[in-house]
């Protein structure tokens, strides 16, 4: 069986998640202590490579996470 060391994972988190309703858009949203995407990136912390996309209005924010 493969490590998950041998894997990327791509995470998408440029949207404004209006669905979701008032306040920021999803990945920055507050979930159990952490943003969504704080939590995403934990997840696959064991991959070789993690990609982020964010919107560029974003990047700031995104760094900082």
């Amino acid at each position: 069986m493969n490590s998950l060391a041998t894997y990327a994972v791509i995470i998408t988190a440029a949207g404004r998640g209006t669905r979701a309703g008032d306040g920021p858009p999803k990945q920055w949203r507050a979930l159990s202590g952490e943003s969504v995407l704080a939590r995403s990136i934990a997840a696959f912390a064991d991959f070789a490579r993690i990609v982020v996309t964010l919107a560029p209005e974003d990047m700031t924010q995104g760094i900082e996470e």
